[in-house]
């Protein structure tokens, strides 16, 4: 009886595997602060997404870690066909098919040398509307290299319109938008900030970001804490 009027029941196909692919490494690198995760090789990125299809999982969602040297200002690398995550997009692709739900993470933090998920002004603030034609390039080439599905994270205010454009512009109303996140001002980030190699500088991402107001699930740390740096 409790199985019949169970209102939530979690199956294989419910959950989305996230996935970080790092440029230049030989084998998986463990992250410290995700034990039992890793940023794979291109190789083993490939074994995992087998592995989620065997194992009945609907989606994998790809997060590239270029080396350092190739980040910039702009995050350039992130719209760029050869970059890491576009080519972990095509390596998914030609494995899997259509087996798995194949899809990118669409936002700036990965790939600029600042660290921040967008263009930032000559005040060190993130520049929404510049960020905006960065997010529609960045949707197209993710596109162009096999996604199915676009999430866009970086919470600019217009985002989703403007890929939605962006994408039907080339013709490709197929690859389906997930915004898949609410960033707080919080600690909590800092764990996948080490995952994707950002490394924050300069302007706090308060400027961008929501605050874990009171109530909130992020409230434990609130943006004022020293101890607490911003993703």
């Amino acid at each position: 009886m409790r199985r019949m009027v169970a209102e939530t029941r979690l199956h294989p196909a419910d959950f989305i595997l996230p996935a970080f692919v790092r440029e230049g490494v030989s084998e998986p690198v463990p992250i410290g602060a995700m034990p039992g995760v890793v940023q794979h090789t291109r190789d083993s990125l490939k074994k995992a997404a087998a592995e989620a299809v065997e194992a009945g999982i609907s989606g994998i969602m790809l997060f590239g870690v270029p080396e350092d040297s190739k980040k910039d200002a702009l995050g350039t690398v992130g719209t760029d066909p050869d970059g890491i995550l576009q080519v972990a997009l095509r390596d998914v692709r030609a494995e899997v098919g259509d087996d798995l739900l194949v899809m990118s993470d669409l936002c700036l933090d990965e790939f600029t040398d600042h660290g921040h998920c967008g263009v930032l002004d000559e005040q060190g603030r993130v520049d929404n509307d510049a960020t905006l034609e960065r997010y529609a390039e960045m949707a197209q080439v993710q596109a162009d290299a096999g996604a199915h599905v676009v999430g866009p994270s970086g919470m600019m205010d217009g985002q989703i319109g403007v890929v939605r454009d962006a994408l039907d512009q080339i013709g490709r109303e197929d690859v389906a938008i997930l915004a898949y996140t609410a960033k707080y001002s919080s600690a909590f980030y800092g764990p996948f900030r080490e995952a994707v190699g950002s490394s924050l500088r300069g302007t706090a991402r308060r400027t961008s970001r929501t605050p874990p107001t009171r109530g909130s699930r992020c409230a434990s740390w609130p943006s004022t804490s020293r101890r607490a740096p911003t993703w």
